[in-house]
């Protein structure tokens, strides 16, 4: 596995409340959250190691969510 340099976060900066998972198998894959301003954001889970999970988080505006689903 390539190397990726990341920035290391003691709390993550937007408060997220969890709406559902778009896509499950044997685990969360793809999950929808919104933040207190009507934002959506994606959680895209894509590695683990013996320690963490890995997340990518996207934002995205509701005409690309309607499109999506």
């Amino acid at each position: 596995m390539e190397k990726i340099e990341g920035l290391k976060l003691d709390k993550f900066p937007i408060k997220l409340n969890f709406l559902i998972d778009l896509f499950y198998f044997e685990g969360a894959l793809l999950s929808l959250f919104k933040n207190d301003n009507d934002d959506n954001y994606l959680y895209y889970w894509f590695d683990v190691d013996e320690n963490y999970n890995r997340w990518l988080i996207f934002r995205l505006s509701k005409s690309d969510l309607k499109s999506y689903i």
